[in-house]
């Protein structure tokens, strides 16, 4: 089995699917955490009840939640429909949306970081100087006091 990771958004807490039932919520969950890279989830109704642990009538009512048109959604793509079933399981719709936002924010962590190094760097390259400038004139005063005598 292939190993993928899925960036869960604080986003979700405000969606319309937060005020859905528990276990609708478990199913959404485990359905992100099984999506593949593509955000295909290869799974039949059985299968994703066994894995998110909820009954399969509840599994079934979730995935037509799922299927259905949301007019309340944030997202208006696909008239708020998150998934579409495909042969083996299910894709959802906004994968690539927040792939491409997970990515987005990722190159912003990567860039604060890196300008954080760059400005630790720098502040440590000042000190230097500095401290080499002090040397610097110490030695031309000892030379200066030491000529004088």
């Amino acid at each position: 089995m292939k190993s993928t990771y899925t960036k869960l958004f604080q986003r979700i807490l405000y969606s319309t699917i937060w005020s859905e039932d528990d276990k609708t919520r478990i199913v959404w969950i485990t359905m992100l955490a099984m999506a593949d890279s593509e955000g295909n989830i290869a799974s039949s109704i059985p299968g994703l009840s066994r894995a998110a642990n909820v009954d399969m009538e509840s599994v079934q009512n979730a995935i037509a939640k799922f299927l259905a048109p949301d007019e309340y959604s944030g997202t208006k793509d696909h008239e708020g429909r998150r998934v579409e079933e495909i042969e083996g399981g299910w894709r959802l719709l906004n994968h690539a949306k927040y792939r491409n936002l997970m990515s987005l924010e990722h190159r912003r962590d990567y860039n604060r970081l890196k300008q954080q190094e760059y400005r630790i760097r720098v502040r440590s390259i000042d000190k230097e100087k500095t401290l080499k400038q002090v040397v610097r004139e110490k030695a031309k005063a000892e030379d200066f006091s030491s000529n004088e005598g």
